[in-house]
């Protein structure tokens, strides 16, 4: 499977003149409608918006032309409604490691070679967890992966290892 993983922020001017970058719930239900046109397969997850697009694929010439022609939409849509907005885009072979990718690219931040290497902050199961994990040293995707299962299960609950197994693939997403 292959997923996208969508944000816009778009610039509003402050009563100083410069720039404010917000996240609008319309803006980000523009993006879901424009997806559906590329896949039926449209979720909002939080405040992204994630497509999965293995399907779609070679009807539209493959990943980059897909991608390329998902955004000159998007751009078409908000420069046709006077908007002006950054759209950030992931991808990656689950839905929850897009929008981790997505995390870390709207932050700035270098995206990891490993999937094991994701920090643990980018996977939304663990943020009850966080302080906890942290005081354990577990720092990143891989370092939960290598507690016994029984022991994070007992202490954390199913659905973190439930969710973690859905990241990587062991598991389906809903």
């Amino acid at each position: 499977m292959r997923w996208i993983a969508l944000q816009a922020f778009s610039i509003e001017p402050d009563a100083g003149g410069a720039g404010q970058s917000t996240c609008s719930d319309a803006a980000q239900q523009a993006i879901s409608a424009i997806a559906l046109g590329f896949t039926p397969r449209v979720a909002l997850c939080g405040n992204a918006v994630v497509m999965e697009v293995s399907g779609s694929l070679r009807l539209f010439g493959g990943l980059f032309k897909l991608a390329a022609l998902l955004e000159a939409h998007l751009h078409a849509f908000f420069k046709k409604n006077s908007l002006t907005a950054q759209i950030v885009r992931a991808q990656a072979a689950t839905s929850l490691i897009a929008i981790g990718r997505l995390q870390l690219m709207r932050t700035g931040h270098n995206l990891p070679a490993r999937v094991a290497d994701m920090p643990m902050h980018t996977l939304a199961a663990t943020h009850p967890h966080l302080a906890v994990l942290e005081r354990t040293g577990c720092r990143t995707w891989g370092d939960l992966l290598g507690l016994p299962r029984d022991g994070v299960a007992r202490r954390f609950g199913a659905p973190l290892l439930a969710a973690l197994d859905q990241a990587r693939g062991a598991m389906p997403e809903p």
